[in-house]
This record gives C-alpha cells, sequence and structure tokens, in this order.
C-alpha cells in the first residue's frame, strides 16, 4: 500500500553466475601487499561487477617465487563467504597475448567477431529456442553466460587471457522476428444462400 492505493512492484533477482578469473602481473620483488586487489564477479544478467578484496594469501613456499621472474603464483583472498581465486605473474618483459576465440551459435561458427566488431546480431523466428552460445580458446580461461529473456537475449562471453593479458569481452545479441501468419482461411456460414447487403458472420 502506498498512500491508501495498491502498487505492485516487480522484483528481478540477480544472483552472480561466475568469477572471471583474476591474474595479476607484478614486477620482481613487488611485495604481496600491493597487489591489485580489484576483482569481477559477472552476474545473471551478463553485468560485471567489482569489488575489493581486503588481501591476497599464497602458500610460504611461494613467497620466494615473488622475486623470480615468470613464476605462476596461485593466491587466494575473501569476499564475503566466497573463497576468490587468483593467478600472479612475475613479468618476464614478454609482449601480452591477444587471443582468438572460437564462438559458434547452436554449432554454426561466428567468424567476424572481434575486438572492432564484439557483438554478433542472431536473428531468431518468432517462437524459436534461444540456441546455445559456446566459446573456446588457447592458453585462456572462457566464460560463457547464456542468453535468456531476462538478461535481454544476450549472451555474454569473456576471455581472459592466461598470461595476464586484457579481459576480451563478445556478446552475441538475439533478435526475434514479430509473429508470422503462415496460411489465412475465411468460412461463411451458409454462403451458398446468401443475398445481397445481407450482414452475415465470417469464421477467421
Amino acid at each position: 500500500m502506498s498512500d491508501g492505493r495498491e502498487v505492485e512492484a516487480r522484483v528481478e533477482v540477480l544472483t552472480i553466475a561466475n568469477e572471471l578469473p583474476a591474474v595479476k602481473r607484478i614486477t620482481p620483488g613487488t611485495d604481496l601487499s600491493s597487489v591489485d586487489k580489484l576483482v569481477s564477479l559477472v552476474s545473471t544478467d551478463g553485468r560485471i561487477h567489482n569489488y575489493e578484496v581486503e588481501n591476497w594469501e599464497i602458500s610460504p613456499e611461494d613467497k620466494e617465487k615473488l622475486s623470480t621472474s615468470g613464476a605462476h603464483i596461485q593466491m587466494t583472498s575473501q569476499l564475503g563467504d566466497r573463497t576468490i581465486h587468483a593467478t600472479l605473474i612475475v613479468d618476464d618483459g614478454k609482449e601480452l597475448s591477444q587471443v582468438t576465440p572460437t564462438i559458434a551459435v547452436g554449432g554454426e561458427s561466428v567468424t567476424e567477431l572481434s575486438n572492432e566488431h564484439p557483438v554478433h546480431y542472431h536473428k531468431l523466428s518468432y517462437g524459436a529456442k534461444i540456441p546455445e552460445v559456446s566459446a573456446s580458446a588457447e592458453n585462456a580461461d572462457v566464460n560463457v553466460i547464456q542468453a535468456n529473456e531476462s538478461n535481454g537475449m544476450r549472451a555474454s562471453i569473456y576471455i581472459q587471457p592466461k598470461d595476464g593479458g586484457q579481459l576480451q569481452t563478445y556478446a552475441v545479441q538475439f533478435l526475434v522476428d514479430s509473429p508470422q501468419i503462415e496460411s489465412l482461411s475465411l468460412r461463411v456460414d451458409q454462403a451458398s444462400s446468401l443475398k445481397e447487403d445481407k450482414t452475415v458472420k465470417v469464421t477467421v
């Protein structure tokens, strides 16, 4: 009730669908306490939510690796009741990679997606089932949030290179055609006995 009136409210509940892989790069000798604490979680509508953890923890035997160029160190932290995992890479001076993902809609490959064109528009006939979107990439972690009505019929794809390269994001936006009339028939009762200017019932 609001000011004596009944008000209908629509509540949409979003949940965290996945934790995007966190890969942090540091220069040799960096103190663990100064490592970037930002992590990203993606919700069921495909949006990314960024949070900061309090601190990173590594195993005691890995602490000496903080000065080893090229070392990969597994880290953990807590975000509420969720345990966050991340990979710490000690910079070795190599150029970060830009991976090329393989993306398919309903088993059919989508080839035109790129950093310059990150969204693929896919038409669906009215009433058709939304096909599954799949993606894979070498030397990268891949997360796909499938399209549904609550997220605007948009599948979101997140590619995180394992060497710490920039997160790559792509999307498949489904466009549903308007309903189409396949056939139309008219029936007039007692058509053989109709006379001029007579009003009759027509069944479609």
